[in-house]
């Protein structure tokens, strides 16, 4: 795990959330979209759930989460956000009502 002081500087300059998504694009072209997943998870527990790294939130929903390449691992992560996003209500970032009917990794009803 980063030190706390390097976690601090990562989020409180959003200009790193442009690097990471290149990262995370990065991997997904060189053969290592596995790992995307994983760490896209990261930052959405990081931001929805512990209310850790404001200034990453905005990116993690708008960017990160749609540069996983693997369409069951980016439904996954898009279930997950919308489960943890507070008010629910206001999340956009996938079809609700086929979020509700979301069942091992497959939109249903559609």
């Amino acid at each position: 795990m980063a030190s706390n002081s390097r976690m601090m500087r990562l989020g409180s300059r959003s200009h790193n959330n442009l690097r990471i998504t290149r990262i995370l694009k990065c991997l997904g072209e060189m053969g290592f979209s596995h790992l995307q997943a994983p760490l896209v998870r990261f930052f959405l527990e990081e931001t929805l759930c512990n209310n850790y790294l404001p200034n990453v939130g905005r990116s993690v929903l708008d960017y990160f989460m749609f540069t996983v390449r693997d369409k069951q691992e980016r439904r996954k992560l898009v279930r997950y956000a919308w489960e943890n996003y507070k008010p629910q209500e206001q999340f956009e970032w996938g079809p609700v009502e086929k979020l509700r009917n979301y069942r091992n990794g497959n939109w249903t009803g559609s």
